[in-house]
């Protein structure tokens, strides 16, 4: 005859307590993680920067620059933000300009007034 050292119970609620524990502290380190971004697009960079603004609730710098392959108008927006807002800027880039060039720089450090968000 077998023995358990725990009943099915407690088995149970030890992996939804694992996987609870796992996807918090994922969330909060990811949201730790500081990010230099910097995009580079030919479309109105007005959309992308009140996306920034509005809906991350971060600040832009932006320039114009002169792209060396094309010799073309390019705006170049500059944002810093948390590893875990970068999917949203991604997917709203990528909605404004299909063709945009962005860069991610993971692990910046940011000194001055730069909000770090839990949980939103």
């Amino acid at each position: 005859m077998r023995s358990c050292l725990f009943s099915a119970e407690t088995a149970i609620y030890s992996v939804i307590y694992t996987v609870f524990n796992s996807m918090m502290l994922d969330r909060f380190h990811q949201q730790n993680v500081s990010l230099q971004v910097l995009i580079f697009t030919r479309s109105d960079e007005h959309v992308i920067r009140d996306f920034i603004v509005t809906k991350l609730g971060r600040s832009v710098t932006w320039w114009n620059a002169t792209g060396g392959y094309t010799g073309g108008d390019v705006h170049v927006l500059c944002v810093y933000l948390s590893k875990f807002e970068v999917d949203d800027l991604r997917n709203a880039i990528h909605t404004v300009d299909p063709s945009a060039f962005m860069t991610v720089q993971e692990g910046v450090q940011i000194y001055g007034n730069f909000r770090k968000k839990l949980g939103d």
